[in-house]
């Protein structure tokens, strides 16, 4: 995919999923009058992934800078959750799934890794470059708990997690 289909791409999801506002001061913007912005700064080690970019003003954008937010890490995560949700975050080239909704509403919180963001919950870690979820865990059930419905059924790794 060309670059610049990609990058149409995120942010038109990025518009209507902030439904035309700017996310920090709610200015009503045109698809072409936003600016997308990196919550995590890039200088800062953010990715340019829909669950990092936010649409905003231009005014908005300049006066953030490449400040990090107090907020970021709770931002991010439920950028997250609504990207799995959505369905943007594609997992690697010729698997057909994605990552459960229902799991990824219990993120608990986020950390850098070389490549990307981890993001965690009780019930998972998702490992995320730049555009896809890149690999899963969900660790195996303690006696006694029933994992929830879509959620893989073996329990301890996915069917598209590589062998390390």
């Amino acid at each position: 995919m060309h670059p610049y289909v990609f990058d149409k791409t995120k942010r038109r999801y990025c518009y209507l999923r902030e439904r035309g506002r700017c996310f920090y001061c709610g200015k009503p913007l045109s698809f072409g009058g936003g600016t997308l912005d990196h919550h995590l700064p890039r200088a800062r080690g953010g990715p340019s992934a829909v669950y990092n970019l936010v649409l905003c003003c231009r005014s908005c954008n300049r006066e953030k800078g490449d400040a990090v937010p107090s907020d970021w890490e709770g931002t991010v995560c439920a950028l997250f959750s609504r990207a799995v949700g959505d369905g943007a975050l594609p997992l690697p080239p010729g698997e057909g799934r994605r990552l459960p909704p229902a799991v990824a509403q219990g993120v608990a919180g986020v950390r850098p890794w070389s490549a990307g963001l981890c993001f965690f919950g009780p019930a998972f870690t998702a490992w995320c470059d730049g555009h896809r979820v890149t690999k899963v865990r969900y660790p195996p059930p303690r006696r006694g708990e029933k994992r929830p419905p879509d959620t893989p059924a073996g329990g301890g790794r996915t069917e598209w997690e590589e062998d390390n």
